[in-house]
């Protein structure tokens, strides 16, 4: 409410609903590799919900909505697979989320229409594998399109990024190094997750890490 510049005063409490079922699954399929998924539907009802978007000055301000609605649906998947030194898994999420705005203090204008800056879809799958004191992993995530408009007639495009991990472990008992190489975007991918704001390029992160332990 008094956030200065962008602030509003005549913001109101927001207030929800909220029901979610899941069903969960862990199973081994043989004595190497077992497997577990999850599965979620959810819905949540909000009256006044607080919205923030860029104004006109470029500055972030809080918004209600008079009632929104959000309902959708959770997939989570998990298959490992173990040998002596080599752990291997792979992992693979999808969500799918309608977040309509039922009624808007701006009039019809945003009625039934999917709410600013709220993916519908989201999907992420990677995989990550380790042997003795090496590991890597490869992650791809990706993102559906987003409205900017109220009237959902402009959105930004969706995007894939792929991010890579590498490392080793050196060391044991009181003191170990763990040397980590990551590349971001690694396709370097030219996106944006708010208009007007490009996202970083591809980019590499270097990280060393020194563990002790002190008796």
């Amino acid at each position: 409410m008094y956030w200065n510049p962008g602030g509003n005063r005549s913001l109101k409490n927001e207030y929800s609903y909220t029901g979610e079922l899941t069903y969960e699954m862990n199973s081994n399929i043989s004595h190497l590799l077992s497997f577990s998924s999850q599965a979620s539907v959810y819905f949540i009802s909000i009256d006044n919900m607080i919205k923030w978007t860029p104004g006109d000055s470029g500055y972030w301000t809080p918004s209600n909505i008079s009632k929104t609605s959000s309902y959708g649906a959770e997939g989570n998947l998990s298959l490992s697979y173990i040998i002596n030194y080599l752990n291997i898994r792979f992992i693979a999420k999808y969500a799918w989320n309608k977040a309509e705005t039922i009624k808007s203090e701006n009039g019809d204008v945003a009625a039934g229409k999917q709410i600013v800056y709220v993916p519908e879809n989201l999907f992420n799958a990677g995989i990550r594998a380790a042997y003795k004191c090496y590991y890597f992993s490869w992650m791809d995530c990706f993102t559906g399109k987003r409205y900017t408009s109220a009237d959902n007639s402009e959105h930004l495009p969706c995007f894939l990024l792929n991010n890579v991990s590498a490392g080793v472990r050196i060391g044991s008992g009181k003191n170990m190094f763990d040397i980590n190489l990551k590349v971001d975007n690694l396709f370097n991918i030219n996106y944006q997750v708010i208009a007007w704001y490009p996202m970083p390029r591809r980019s590499f992160n270097l990280t060393i890490v020194y563990q002790f332990n002190k008796e």
